[in-house]
């Protein structure tokens, strides 16, 4: 065996993978302790990048940053300065240099696994098991389950560094304050693959903009404007989609392994994203492993216990579970630690007695022994227990108990360190903690590189970037055990003036990028006992989140900021509570349903507030989700609100503000029945939108631009102005290809398919509600579902399906309903009762019917009423054909349709009353009728309902 080499107070022993100080053992992260070996087998030597590359890390996709970093653990371990380096010295651009002095046959790198994986033989097998599997095209992906302290993390570390080909990303979800940041270990791991990698930025540019756009500082200003400009709108399955298929591109050039640790602690957006990826089916070489606290998960009721049953129903995920060591592991960890001869069985077991096996009490207790010379080295070698092995061992029940005893050993400079950096986010930076206590940043760091190179408090956490151009060593400590214990420590008002000047350090680092970091500091703001300031950044992190299309988080953050200033007086927290209020709003309408009983009472609130206030882009947020509610639900006094908007928008709102009202106006006056009126509202929409930047999609929910197009393809066909209705139908498609949000695609497809419903084309309408309900279903969007449904329902009944698409129709209007949206409910009340009425129950029509008076009663809804009209007729002259009455109905009917210069709901009164007035001896007077009313439409259109008029008139 080869001898250790020595250097100053340092012993390396390669062969047995230890490195020692004055008898004391340092730990070393696996590349760490071999990047030394390597460096120390070719004393005073250049050992170059490359060389260090292939040594180390068998040429995987790490870049020569990541040299960089390793380097730096390094030398903090061996408390080294770069400047005056006594055992590593820099070649500039061109590699690294071991300065130590060494001894004769120094041994090669180890590519075994790393010092202190003991126990884990088979756990380990199936993971390099599964890997190879991965290699083959065979996706793969594993759990791995274990409690705090059980060595998940060292598992995972001893796994990546025995992987010799393949690219690795990993990124670790952190406790949150509030709200979870969506996807945040996905976007970790995908910031890092960026930064070791640069010309993977055009990979993502391609397969995964919406996930690139959340990544900025890889991109340039001008790049940043127009990424964000292209992926305005789009929704959550389309960054799901992007995600996966990025993934598997990732492992065509080589095998691709996404390591993600505490899923415990993962937002709700990552375990779906998990879902989604864990069911692709198609060969991809790639493995995803997760690491995860069972009880934690189970204490919590964390949605990734559902996900973690259900893939396992389906036999979609192998899990590693992690116990604690029994007894012969923990003596082999003994052996490692402290090295032969063996600590004698009874104190190995009373050792195991008390700590359960788990891996981190365990170490805790062993430094304790040693501190208190409890457990002392031997002249010849080894250690020995300084007194009974038998005797109990002097250590606390708990191991916060552990953590105290040990921390109250520190020198009063470093307790005081160390508590202010518990109080900051699970990682933090030198500088920070520097600006928080007013210290020195070279105090600070010299400090924090003493406590990493115990390995007990703190681990490395690499050189950052800040926003400001400063770089920063970054740490996290080594358990949330530690941090939370030692944050319970620091005083109250101490706590207060430390979060507060955390949180004024953050500002300062990051500057205008403060909304990337909003929910650390809403936690800091709030701790500081600063609603206000907390209200602000709550505002950022719901919006971050509404970004990365995850509603649910969006609200609890918003909710958690409208709870803080709540105490507050009126007029202190309206600055802060208007966007809050909208944000809350916007995220309700799309968790629970565009006019939901949830967001009606909210709905009050804001308009309450608003009234008489000027119109600015957040009073302007809240009237145009508060009118949402109002129109989709056609709530009293929605006339008035949506004229009062306008007028307001009108006299001091920006060019979107402006083109939302003329929607909401256009939208009230199509319901009301004056359907010229509307065509000018939202052809004054249109202008308006096209000429201005697009909208903050998030908060406006539409792009007016969208609704107005929409509404256009409707209304223009309705009034006959069949061309202009294409063009609008064919820019609206292009909106929806170019990607935009789920609400407005539902939204311009359902009056495109409107639209066929009053042309009579059931043909054409079929496949493109097929597809649209297929698509709302799989993304669970029933408040823009169910009109889609009836629409389905009502073609399947026209082309035979009459049983089946009725009853199709009939329960997409009840869930309707339902839900609190009565929109257009008089001409779906129709179509339904159409459909009913086709599958022989007329009794259900009839109820259809009668709804739908009421409704135009109650709600003032002319729009669509000739339609109702027209049902209630056919089934008059169903029951009895010689009903002079039902007469009377289809000429009112027609009245009304031509009073609102609506074209096509009057051609289709025609067809049903010019064949019954030529019947009962008027042919004349309805040949009249009807060539005036075709001279009023498109003579190229080829709209069914027209055929058929122009096949009576050929035949009258």
């Amino acid at each position: 065996m080869d001898a250790p080499l020595r250097f100053g107070p340092f012993e390396l022993d390669i062969a047995n993978v230890r490195l020692v100080r004055d008898g004391q053992p340092v730990s070393l992260p696996p590349k760490a302790f071999a990047l030394l070996a390597c460096l120390a087998a070719r004393p005073g030597q250049l050992v170059s990048k490359d060389e260090l590359l292939d040594a180390v890390w068998g040429r995987r996709f790490v870049s020569e940053g990541v040299i960089k970093t390793v380097v730096s653990e390094l030398r903090a371990a061996l408390d080294d300065d770069p400047r005056q380096p006594r055992w590593i010295e820099t070649v500039a651009r061109r590699g690294y240099r071991f300065v130590g002095g060494a001894a004769a046959g120094v041994a090669q790198a180890p590519t075994g696994a790393p010092a202190g994986l003991i126990g884990r033989e088979a756990e380990l097998s199936a993971l390099h098991s599964a890997w190879k599997a991965a290699q083959t095209g065979q996706r793969r992906f594993m759990l791995v389950a274990g409690e705090p302290g059980v060595g998940k993390s060292a598992l995972l570390a001893a796994f990546v560094a025995g992987i010799e080909q393949g690219r690795v990303v990993s990124g670790q979800c952190v406790e949150a304050y509030g709200s979870d940041e969506p996807y945040l270990p996905v976007l970790e791991a995908l910031g890092q693959m960026c930064a070791a990698e640069p010309d993977l930025v055009p990979t993502l540019r391609r397969f995964a903009p919406t996930w690139l756009v959340q990544l900025p500082w890889h991109l340039t200003e001008a790049d940043r404007a127009t990424l964000q400009r292209e992926v305005t709108g789009a929704t959550q399955d389309r960054m799901l989609r992007e995600a996966g298929a990025l993934l598997d591109h990732l492992g065509q050039d080589q095998p691709l392994l996404l390591v993600l640790e505490d899923l415990h602690w993962a937002d709700p957006a990552t375990v779906r994203l998990l879902d989604v990826l864990a069911r692709r089916r198609a060969p991809a070489r790639l493995m995803i492993v997760c690491s995860f606290r069972p009880a934690d998960v189970a204490i919590a009721d964390h949605p990734f216990g559902d996900l973690r049953r259900e893939l396992r129903l389906h036999r979609l995920v192998d899990e590693v579970v992690l116990e604690g060591l029994d007894p012969p592991r923990l003596a082999a960890l003994l052996d490692q630690r402290f090295g032969p001869p063996a600590l004698p069985p009874t104190f190995v077991q009373a050792l195991h007695q008390h700590t359960e096996g788990l891996p981190l009490f365990v170490l805790g207790v062993l430094d304790e022994l040693v501190a208190d010379s409890a457990l002392v080295p031997r002249e010849e070698g080894g250690w020995r227990l300084a007194g009974d092995p038998t005797a109990p061992l002097p250590v606390p029940a708990s191991l916060a108990g552990v953590i105290e005893k040990q921390f109250m050993r520190l020198p009063p400079e470093v307790r005081a360190l160390l508590e202010t950096a518990a109080l900051a986010a699970p990682e933090f930076q030198h500088l920070q903690l520097a600006e928080a206590m007013g210290l020195p940043a070279d105090t600070v760091r010299e400090r924090l590189e003493g406590l990493l190179r115990r390995q007990i408090w703190l681990r490395a956490a690499g050189a950052k970037e800040l926003p400001d151009g400063r770089w920063a060593l970054g740490c996290t400590f080594e358990h949330a055990l530690i941090r939370h214990t030692l944050a319970r420590r620091v005083g109250p008002s101490l706590r207060v003036e430390r979060h507060r000047r955390l949180a004024d350090a953050l500002e300062a680092a990051w500057g205008a990028r403060v909304g990337e970091i909003a929910t650390e500091l809403a936690m800091h703001a709030e701790q500081g006992h600063e609603p206000l300031r907390a209200a602000r950044y709550c505002a950022l992190a719901a919006r971050n989140a509404l970004q990365r299309r995850a509603a649910r988080e969006a609200l609890a953050m918003a909710r958690r900021g409208l709870d803080l200033i709540e105490p507050l007086d009126a007029a202190a927290r309206r600055e802060a509570e208007l966007p809050l209020l909208a944000l809350r709003l916007t995220a309700t309408m799309l968790t629970e349903g565009l006019s939901s009983p949830a967001a009606r009472p909210l709905v009050a609130q804001a308009l309450a507030l608003v009234q008489d206030l000027p119109v600015t882009p957040d009073t302007a947020a809240l009237w145009h989700v508060a009118l949402l509610v109002h129109v989709t639900g056609r709530l009293p006094g929605t006339g008035d609100l949506a004229q009062r908007f306008f007028e307001r928008a009108q006299a001091g709102g920006d060019a979107q503000c402006r083109a939302a009202a003329h929607n909401m106006v256009g939208a009230n006056r199509l319901h009301e029945g004056h359907l010229t009126d509307s065509i000018a509202q939202f052809e004054a929409s249109l202008a308006l939108a096209e000429g201005s930047p697009p909208p903050a999609a998030p908060i406006l929910l539409r792009d007016p631009r969208i609704e107005a197009l929409s509404y256009l393809c409707l209304t223009e066909t309705v009034a006959g102005r069949f061309a202009r209705a294409r063009e609008r139908s064919a820019a609206l498609d292009a909106f929806i290809a170019a990607g935009t949000d789920l609400i407005s695609e539902g939204l311009g497809r359902w009056f495109q398919v409107y639209a066929h419903v009053y042309r009579r084309d059931a043909a054409a309408l079929k496949p493109v509600s097929e597809h649209i309900v297929a698509l709302l279903e799989a993304r669970g969007a029933s408040p823009a579902l169910q009109p889609h449904r009836m629409a389905l329902g009502w073609a399947r009944a026209q082309l035979g399906e009459a049983a089946e698409g009725a009853a199709l129709a009939a329960d997409a209007l009840a869930r309707y309903r339902a839900q609190g949206s009565r929109q257009g409910l008089v001409g779906l009340c129709a179509m339904v009762g159409e459909a009913l009425r086709l599958a022989g129950d007329r009794e259900a029509a009839l109820a259809c019917v009668r709804d739908g008076e009421a409704a135009a009663a109650e709600l003032g809804d002319a729009y669509a009423r000739s339609t109702l009209m027209r049902l209630a007729a056919d089934l008059a002259l169903d029951a009895d054909p010689d009903d002079d009455h039902a007469e009377a109905v289809l000429q009112e009917a027609a009245a009304l349709a031509s009073r609102q210069a609506a074209v096509l709901i009057e051609a289709g009164v025609w067809v049903r009353l010019a064949p019954l007035m030529a019947g009962r001896g008027r042919r004349e007077a309805a040949r009249e009728s009807v060539t005036r009313l075709m001279a009023r439409a498109e003579p190229a259109d080829d709209a069914p309902v027209l055929r058929d008029l122009r096949a009576w008139l050929a035949g009258a």
